[in-house]
């Protein structure tokens, strides 16, 4: 991987100009994450122009001369706890009703903003019916092994 992370981990032996300095290298590093997530979120709903993408990318350490430089990114969210396999409720709801010509369309509920109550209702009900449905299968497939 092409990514490197500085440990940021504060150390009682330094003097504390190096220790606040450590912490606000993590507190960069995290906005920072935070900001490349946002980027992603948007990006599985309507895309992202390449080099605003990249530029999130640069900020959290990866080369993104790499071709492998967008998974080793995911690979990073996904090491710090972030779920990068749908985006959030939250996203969908912020990003999936902007009109633009590109993008992922099955988020835009026939041109209804998805800001909506009664979408986000629907939302939250859609998702309860598939959590059923996977603790269903859950408990059959403890039943047959």
């Amino acid at each position: 991987m092409s990514f490197s992370i500085q440990n940021n981990v504060s150390n009682p032996a330094l003097p504390s100009s190096q220790t606040s300095t450590a912490a606000a290298d993590t507190s960069a590093f995290q906005a920072a994450l935070d900001a490349f997530y946002e980027i992603h979120q948007q990006s599985q709903i309507t895309g992202v122009p390449t080099n605003i993408y990249n530029q999130a990318l640069a900020k959290i350490g990866i080369d993104t001369s790499d071709t492998f430089a967008a998974s080793e990114g995911i690979s990073l969210l996904q090491s710090y706890g972030y779920d990068t396999d749908k985006p959030t409720d939250e996203a969908i709801v912020k990003y999936g009703n902007l009109d633009v010509p590109y993008g992922n369309k099955s988020y835009m509920k026939n041109g209804a903003s998805l800001a909506s109550e009664a979408l986000k209702e629907e939302i939250t009900t859609l998702n309860e019916e598939t959590d059923n449905k996977c603790q269903a299968k859950r408990r059959s497939r403890q039943f047959i092994m």
